[in-house]
């Protein structure tokens, strides 16, 4: 590749096609609401789907499941769809690439809203709110065995 080339080809970067959007907000308790401890450990179940939409699109969903409220259940889902831009040319790079905006990037800039959709809900219902906890992304997702589909073909 000469330098020319070299130069006009820029890093890769990210950019959000679409999101985050609200795709799932599940509220349910029950007629006696037992009342929980403030010390009671609440467990968070985060779950992550990918979506590969074409060779550099990538759609994420995220989703927090709550279960261990005594006598509420919850559970939040926003999905986004980001693109890399400059995709690298190399097939191992660009799944690399791929992997991190799925397992770490798009996760970082959907939970926060997550988040507020559980406390939010928390207080509309006049549940006792509690915060949920903040998340490094960093460590949650084993990117090593995170498994990005293939592009769609076209008209498939």
């Amino acid at each position: 590749m000469s330098a020319e080339a070299t130069e006009s080809r820029s890093e890769p970067g990210i950019r959000l096609v679409a999101g985050p959007e609200l795709t799932m907000l599940e509220v349910r308790k029950e007629d006696a609401v037992r009342e929980f401890a403030s010390d009671h450990q609440v467990e968070f179940k985060l779950n992550l789907g990918l979506n590969r939409l074409a060779p550099n699109v990538l759609g994420v969903e995220l989703s927090v499941q709550i279960t261990n409220l005594p006598g509420v259940t919850l559970a939040v889902a926003y999905r986004s769809v980001i693109e890399i831009d400059n995709p690298p040319v190399d097939p191992d790079a660009l799944a690399s690439a791929l992997k991190q905006v799925g397992g770490r990037v798009a996760p970082s800039l959907m939970y926060p809203f997550i988040r507020e959709a559980l406390v939010s809900s928390l207080l509309r219902a006049q549940l006792p709110a509690f915060v949920p906890p903040i998340v490094n992304f960093a460590n949650v997702f084993d990117l090593a065995t995170l498994a990005v589909p293939e592009a769609r073909q076209a008209g498939t």
